[in-house]
């Protein structure tokens, strides 16, 4: 009986998990356990595929060593993590139901593996996952004028912010301070950042001079803020 695979491929720096048939809780754990075992194998910045084309669905038993999964994929430095789904499949909708409008870090959804190994290939590496909070609070200063707003999602390059009050226009520069949950504690961060879109309410920034200690710690925090998420 064909059974759920994972394999790497060192030279694109990738792993592979292809999902197949019925996951139970039994066979989701042997899955986090051969990841476990190939990510040893890979360079910091891994792309990842998790291919459910050939998964039926999931049982509800599984949900928690799936989250713990790709916790331990993001926690291993992983980079670009594209999953592959079938639209009517029910596997399809349950894991989108479980990710909508969830906090935690967001995947780009493909249809074909074909179509995620060539954007794999031919894109450039991106500058970290993007994480989808919940109203979380900052400050933001611009042109000595301070407002307060929400991070709606955010990077190690940059976020997208919500507010009411007076919001920048493209090109501002802003001083952005926020606060997250790091492994041990709380963690401030002060970010320079730059406008770059805006609509409506909402406007978004690349940060300036994020150094590479804060690019790492902000990725601990993001992780940290989303992994207790309810399921």
């Amino acid at each position: 009986m064909k059974t759920s695979k994972v394999v790497i491929n060192k030279y694109e720096n990738t792993l592979i998990v292809a999902f197949h048939g019925i996951i139970n809780p039994k066979e989701m754990k042997r899955i986090y356990t051969d990841v476990r075992f190939h990510i040893a194998d890979l360079q910091p910045g891994f792309n990842v595929i998790a291919d459910f084309s050939e998964c039926r669905f999931m049982y509800l038993g599984s949900l928690a060593t799936f989250k713990s999964l790709f916790q331990y994929i993001l926690k291993s430095e992983s980079g670009e993590i594209i999953r592959v789904i079938q639209k009517k499949r029910i596997i399809s909708k349950q894991i989108l139901n479980y990710t909508f409008n969830k906090p935690g870090y967001k995947p780009t959804y493909l249809a074909t593996r074909e179509e995620a190994e060539r954007i794999i290939k031919k894109s450039s590496k991106r500058d970290g996952l993007r994480f989808k909070l919940h109203k979380k609070p900052c400050l933001f200063t611009f042109k000595n004028k301070s407002e307060e707003g929400y991070i709606l999602n955010i990077s190690t390059s940059g976020c997208a912010i919500s507010s009411n009050g007076t919001n920048p226009v493209v090109g501002d520069v802003i001083d952005l301070k926020l606060s997250l949950k790091s492994p041990t504690s709380t963690r401030d961060f002060t970010l320079k950042a730059k406008v770059v879109w805006i609509e409506s309410y909402t406007f978004a920034v690349q940060f300036t001079d994020i150094t590479d200690i804060d690019k790492t710690g902000l990725k601990a925090c993001l992780i940290t803020e989303t992994e207790n998420e309810p399921i």
